[in-house]
C-alpha cells in the first residue's frame, strides 16, 4: 500500500526516459518532483494524475515531454521548462488548471494537440521564435492567454 504521507519524489539512477511512473497509484500525495540531471525525455503518462503535485523543475537535458506526461496534475502551479526543450506531446499538460506559465523556451519547435487544453491559468504572452507546429486544440480552454504577434 502506498505511503499516504509521501510528499516528495526524487528519481535517482534511472534511465533517460521516465514513463507511467504513477499509473494505478491510489494515494497521490506527491507535491514536488526533483528529477536527475541526465533525464532526456519525460515519457508517456509519466506523472499523469498527480493531483497534489504543486511544482516541478525539469532538468536542462530534457528535450521531449511525452503524451499526457503531466495530464490532470490539477494543482500544479509552478513548472520550470529547460531551454533545450524541443517538443511537447499531446495532452502533456491538459487539465493542469492552476499552471501559471508565462513563457515557453525559445527552443520549442512542436506543440501537439491539446497539449495545454483546459489550463485556465496559463498566461503565455508570446510563442517561441522557432516554433514550427501547433496542433489542433493545443490551447483550447486557456482563458488567460495574452499572446501578441
Amino acid at each position: 500500500m502506498p505511503d499516504p504521507t509521501l510528499r516528495f519524489v526524487g528519481v535517482i539512477d534511472g534511465g533517460k526516459d521516465i514513463r507511467d511512473a504513477f499509473i494505478g497509484v491510489v494515494e497521490r500525495t506527491v507535491t514536488d518532483l526533483v528529477l536527475p540531471y541526465d533525464i532526456t525525455k519525460i515519457g508517456t503518462s509519466a506523472f499523469y494524475g498527480l493531483t497534489n503535485l504543486v511544482s516541478c523543475a525539469l532538468p536542462a537535458g530534457v528535450a521531449e515531454i511525452g503524451d499526457s506526461a503531466f495530464e490532470n496534475c490539477a494543482n500544479m502551479e509552478s513548472l520550470t521548462l529547460p531551454d533545450g526543450l524541443i517538443s511537447i506531446g499531446r495532452k502533456a499538460f491538459a487539465q493542469c488548471a492552476k499552471l501559471r506559465l508565462t513563457e515557453l523556451p525559445e527552443s520549442v519547435e512542436s506543440i501537439s494537440g491539446y497539449a495545454f487544453s483546459a489550463c485556465q491559468s496559463l498566461a503565455l504572452t508570446s510563442l517561441p521564435a522557432y516554433l514550427k507546429t501547433i496542433d489542433s486544440g493545443a490551447f483550447s480552454g486557456c482563458v488567460e492567454l495574452a499572446i501578441s504577434a
